[in-house]
This record gives C-alpha cells, structure tokens and sequence, in this order.
C-alpha cells in the first residue's frame, strides 16, 4: 500500500538523484517559475504513472532515465540562464520517463495507495532538496554554490556511468 510505494523511490539511486537534482535547479529559478516546475513534473509523472499500470510504455526506457540525471545537472550549471520554456519541456519529458517506470514497477499489485505513496515520496524528496538548497543560499552564496555544484556533479556523474553501462 502507501507505505511500499512511499519507501520505493528511496530504493533507486536514479530515482532519488533525478527528484533531489530537479529540487536544487527549482531553488535557483523564481518561486513561481519552481512551483510551475515541481507542479509540471508531478502532473505528468501521475499520469504517465497510471498510464503505465494501463500497460503504456516509452522506447529506450533505461537510457533515458540516465539521460535525464545528465539533462538536470546542466540546469543546475546552468542556472537561471536557461530559458524556462526549454526547462519545462525537458522536465516534463523526464516527468513521464520516470512515472512510467514506477507505474511499471509498482502498479502491478493494482493498489492506489501505492501510487499515492509514491507521489508523496516524491514530493518529500523534490521539496526537501528544495528547502535545503534555499536555506543554503539564503546563509552563504558559497555554501549555495558548493551544494549545487556537488549535487551536479554527483548526478552528471551517475548519469553517465548508467549510460555508459546500460
């Protein structure tokens, strides 16, 4: 039920690495532009979520899931110097990358607290990477930098060793 569908994305390191790189770019755009982001991923995550327990699937799934640790680590060098239109394209691709994986993987015992746990887990990681990352910056610039810059790092590196071995 809620439970194994909120521990499950605590489970893949990619899972957790996409949810928390997605929260650190959201602190460096304005509020309204992160809120818009973090709504974007989880609307589209649900419904590529339950849309993968209706037996809808996506091509290079494995790939993609990589590419996507790669593709938010560049927002996080990036910044606010990347055009949002382009931000929310890319995060709402992912998005549905990621939702159909956990649907897959989750929904064949059929229950909506899974999926609800899920979505909270979610949540929790995206907003706390968030939280963090504000508090960081609202402290020192430096303190901001580095956290960004190592989270960026730690993705864009995991990206690439499961695109390389994948």
């Amino acid at each position: 039920g809620f439970a194994d569908g909120f521990i499950h994305p605590f489970t893949g390191i990619d899972h957790v690495i996409a949810l928390v790189v997605l929260g650190v770019f959201a602190s460096q755009i304005r509020l309204q532009m992160a809120a818009v982001a973090v709504a974007l991923f989880l609307t589209v995550f649900v419904a590529a979520f339950a849309a993968a327990g209706a037996g809808f699937s996506l091509p290079y799934q494995e790939p993609m899931l990589a590419l996507s640790l790669v593709a938010l680590s560049t927002f996080i060098i990036l910044g606010n110097r990347i055009r949002f239109a382009m931000a929310a394209a890319v995060v709402g691709l992912f998005a549905a990358y990621h939702g159909v994986a956990h649907g897959k993987e989750l929904l064949s015992s059929g229950t909506a607290g899974i999926a609800m746990g899920t979505i909270a887990a979610c949540s929790v990681l995206i907003g706390g990477s968030y939280g963090f990352a504000r508090i960081l910056s609202n402290r020192t610039d430096l303190a901001a930098i580095r956290y960004r810059q190592a989270a960026a790092g730690f993705s864009m590196t995991a990206g690439l060793l499961l695109l390389a071995t994948g």
